[in-house]
């Protein structure tokens, strides 16, 4: 069985590691987003789509290979992370989604879900099933099977249970096709969640047994076919399909390693698609003319702070001198040649919400000083112990960093630990760090989840001790908001976020889902994920 050959990562120990594999990892360098950037290359950066035109009708036949970024070694959405950068665009290939964020129309589509409507204060929603729609067992997809799912994904702490876990009043039959969803508190988004990873349905096949005997079983438009670890993932099409018999054969993933290898993959066709994170392969794909998308994410290279009481970092002044004794500028021309676009903001130029009237921290050694003076008037000794990986971009950036913290007089330790396992335990498990260089990589289609995952006290994955009523209470506005309203709350959270700085940011990330010029129909959708249903290869 699958669940007998796959191995389950802990959900907080596989997050840290997408977070910094982001940013950290030699082959990986950061990326930043400030589309005014450090020299006239990194246009290559700026997000959207960019696709050659499809030759006429589709054509069927033929498998699609993907170099994704990271393996899913689960296809039990209860124990996977429905992330692009953690396998999910396998999860989406078996089971669909009830409810997608659609990104080219930046809207929500409905899937397996014909409609999501919610009560007039989004306490309440009412989620109508697509009718004749059948798992690949033939089993109908109804009000029971969706309630089932949910529940054990509940039962099994999920991943995404910190973020639902505390609206969640329950769920109940209409009718055969109808689920209504009660939550505690009014939220405006909920149907992001009905794309992540509760809105994956198994059939009740594949859940009767627990995890443990967990069945891949779903109603997408691919079949588990076979799985090799660390080599490769085979899915086969579901000629059952609801939205019709999918124009590929088979949707291979493979994990190749390093970008430069899954760039070089697309160039000799070994490969269709690719999800690539360094700068320069970024860079280099792009100016090989691929077809693909590019999308920026928030906090994608920070210096997380320990806001725990206790801690050195508790007293916000030690993250003002911090950011003002930092030159993000000077940093990504040493270390990455200018290429990168580095900026201090929550949410960066090229970011859906980017907003230019907010004023980030500047680059001060005056005022990183007297930000030092004042936090050692109130006990701070000056020292800083940051801990990261030690991989030679990782130093190189380490480095640098001391020699402008220490200009601005910080004593710095750079503690170097040599996996991500390392900094994932002392910081998500532990919790027994003061200053540790990550990233958090929040992608622009809903802020709302890492934010509150991330900084609200009430949080159980806040591991950085950032705990403030006001934050808290902006948070739960922007729950409440719909998309389309929601550019002042989130000014007003990145203002209050820079005011506070729980976390010190330097850049962000860009993500590259590349595809070759004769793959056509592929379909990003949340967090980074991509549906591969209507894909097909031109003959």
């Amino acid at each position: 069985m699958l669940r007998s050959k796959l191995i389950t990562l802990t959900a907080v120990a596989t997050a840290g590691l997408l977070a910094l594999s982001a940013c950290t990892r030699a082959d990986s360098p950061p990326a930043g987003t400030d589309t005014g950037g450090t020299n006239g290359e990194n246009s290559y950066f700026e997000p959207g789509f960019f696709e050659q035109d499809a030759p006429g009708e589709p054509t069927s036949g033929g498998t699609l290979t993907v170099a994704d970024y990271a393996e899913a070694r689960t296809l039990d959405p209860s124990r996977a992370i429905a992330t692009g950068y953690s396998g999910g665009s396998s999860l989406v290939a078996v089971y669909d989604q009830l409810i997608r964020w659609n990104q080219r129309d930046q809207a929500f589509e409905p899937r397996l879900a014909e409609s999501v409507e919610p009560n007039d204060d989004h306490t309440q929603w009412t989620i109508n099933l697509r009718e004749g729609v059948n798992f690949s067992d033939g089993t109908p997809l109804n009000a029971d099977a969706v309630i089932g799912s949910f529940n054990y994904y509940l039962q099994n702490q999920g991943f995404d249970l910190g973020v639902v876990g505390p609206k969640w009043a329950g769920a109940e039959k209409v009718d055969d096709l109808t689920v209504q969803v009660n939550l505690r508190e009014p939220w405006a988004t909920f149907p992001f969640a009905l794309g992540m990873g509760m809105g994956f349905i198994p059939a009740p096949a594949a859940i009767a047994n627990g995890p443990d005997n967990f069945e891949p079983i779903g109603a997408g438009a691919f079949t588990f076919e076979t799985y090799k670890p660390q080599e490769e993932l085979v899915l086969a099409k579901n000629p059952d399909f609801w939205e019709g018999e999918p124009h590929l054969d088979k949707l291979r993933f493979v994990w190749v390693g390093a970008d430069e290898t899954k760039h070089d993959s697309l160039n000799t066709g070994s490969v269709q698609a690719a999800v690539i994170r360094d700068l320069r392969m970024v860079k280099e794909s792009r100016e090989a003319d691929y077809s693909g998308w590019l999308t920026v994410e928030s906090l994608g290279n920070i210096i997380q702070v320990n806001r725990a009481e206790g801690r050195p970092g508790h007293d916000p002044a030690v993250s003002h001198a911090i950011a003002h004794a930092i030159n993000e500028e000077e940093l990504y021309d040493r270390v990455f040649d200018g290429l990168g676009l580095p900026t201090k903001r929550l949410f960066p130029p090229g970011y859906r919400y980017y907003n230019e009237d907010v004023e980030a921290p500047e680059f001060d050694p005056e005022k990183a000083t007297e930000f030092l003076a004042e936090a050692k008037e109130n006990g701070f000794d000056g020292h800083l112990k940051i801990i990261s990986l030690a991989d030679p971009i990782s130093r190189d950036q380490g480095l640098t960093l001391q020699a402008q913290l220490e200009g601005a007089g910080f004593t710095v330790e750079n503690d170097f630990v040599r996996s991500v396992t390392d900094i994932t335990t002392k910081i998500h498990i532990e919790r027994d760090f003061d200053f540790a260089r990550t990233a958090l990589a929040m992608g622009d289609s809903d802020p709302y989840w890492r934010l509150y995952s991330g900084f609200h006290s009430q949080s159980p994955a806040n591991a950085y001790g950032y705990a403030d009523p006001d934050f808290d209470a902006l948070l739960e506005e922007l729950q409440a908001t719909p998309v389309d309203e929601r550019d002042d709350v989130l000014k007003r959270i990145e203002e209050k976020f820079l005011a506070d700085l729980p976390a010190v940011s330097f850049a962000g990330n860009v993500t590259l889902i590349a595809w070759q010029q004769d793959v056509h129909g592929v379909q990003p959708t949340n967090d980074a994920m991509v549906g591969f249903e209507k894909a097909w290869i031109a003959n």
